[in-house]
């Protein structure tokens, strides 16, 4: 009974705060991609990548999930791109793929230096939030940072 009661536990955990809450996410840059279902993580170099398994905890995620709802990404266009008056090009483009209770929402941000808009700007603050997190990560502090040069 006891163990029983262990396990129902767990599952209701696992459930409302990991995997199994139909919350997970993918960033991908030109140097950089992770995803949280499969948990691989890769930084990519010149002509080769490092991938490697890297876990985030129910309370990492929860934060991450609570950041997709405070910014209601659901609401973000599929594509924020440059400004046509701006006359620089987009110097790397950034796509986060929202996957929860059964729906996917992904948004591709053509970066230009100029960000006047507030979704890019908030794009921006959850891509900053994600990567202070994954960056903290012992096996992330320990890789050699990439070798590709972004404009």
């Amino acid at each position: 009974m006891k163990k029983s009661l262990i396990l129902l536990i767990l599952f209701f955990v696992q459930f409302c705060f990991g995997q199994g809450s139909g919350f997970s996410f993918r960033v991908n840059s030109t140097t950089e991609f992770y995803d949280s279902q499969s948990s691989i993580y890769i930084r990519r170099f010149q002509g080769s990548e490092i991938s490697l398994k890297l876990n985030l905890t129910n309370e990492e995620l929860l934060l991450i999930n609570n950041f997709f709802d405070k910014i209601k990404f659901y609401d973000f266009p599929d594509k924020i791109s440059c400004d046509e008056k701006i006359s620089v090009l987009p110097n790397v483009s950034y796509d986060i793929l929202l996957r929860k209770n059964g729906l996917n929402k992904e948004s591709i941000n053509s970066n230009c230096i100029k960000n006047d808009n507030e979704k890019e700007r908030e794009f921006e603050k959850l891509w900053n939030f994600i990567f202070s997190i994954l960056n903290n990560k012992e096996l992330i502090k320990k890789m050699k940072n990439s070798d590709i040069e972004l404009i």
